[in-house]
C-alpha cells in the first residue's frame, strides 16, 4: 500500500472511529488493521498530529481534534507550497469559475426572457445595482 492510500486509509478510519464515539485504535490495532509496520502507521499520525487533526496523548490514546479554521488555512498553505502550486494557474481558475457562476445568475435573472434591445448584460447591471443598493 503505497503511502498516499495509507494516510487516506487511517484518516478515514479514524473520523469514523471518532463519528461512533467508540475508543480509538492503538498504533499497533491500526497497524494490523492496514497490515503494515508500526513505523508506518506512526508516520502517519505524526502528519495528522502536525495538521491539527489528530492529538496524541501517551497511555492515553489518540484523540480526534475539531477542525479549527486557522489550523485548516495553515496546512492548506503548506500543502499548496510543497506541491509547486503555481497562483497565478489559480487565479485563472477562479476567474473561470466566476464568469460561469456569472453566467449562471445572468440566466437565471432573465427568467428566460430573450434580450431587449440594450441586451440581456445591461439590464443584469441594472437589476444588480439595484439589489445593491
Amino acid at each position: 500500500m503505497d503511502e498516499e492510500s495509507l494516510f487516506r486509509d487511517i484518516h478515514n478510519h479514524l473520523i469514523h472511529q471518532a463519528q461512533e464515539g467508540g475508543k480509538m485504535d492503538t498504533e499497533m490495532k491500526l497497524a494490523e488493521r492496514f497490515n503494515v509496520s508500526r513505523y508506518r502507521v506512526r508516520r502517519v499520525l505524526d502528519i495528522l498530529t502536525r495538521m491539527g487533526i489528530i492529538h496524541r496523548a501517551q497511555k492515553r490514546g489518540l484523540t480526534v481534534l475539531d477542525p479549527e479554521p486557522e489550523k485548516l488555512s495553515k496546512n492548506i498553505g503548506s500543502q499548496l507550497t510543497v506541491s509547486g502550486f503555481n497562483a497565478m494557474e489559480d487565479l485563472e481558475a477562479r476567474m473561470l469559475i466566476e464568469h460561469a457562476v456569472l453566467e449562471l445568475a445572468v440566466k437565471r435573472l432573465d427568467d428566460g426572457r430573450p434580450p431587449d434591445g440594450e441586451g440581456r448584460s445591461a439590464r443584469t447591471r441594472d437589476d444588480l445595482g439595484r439589489r445593491g443598493d
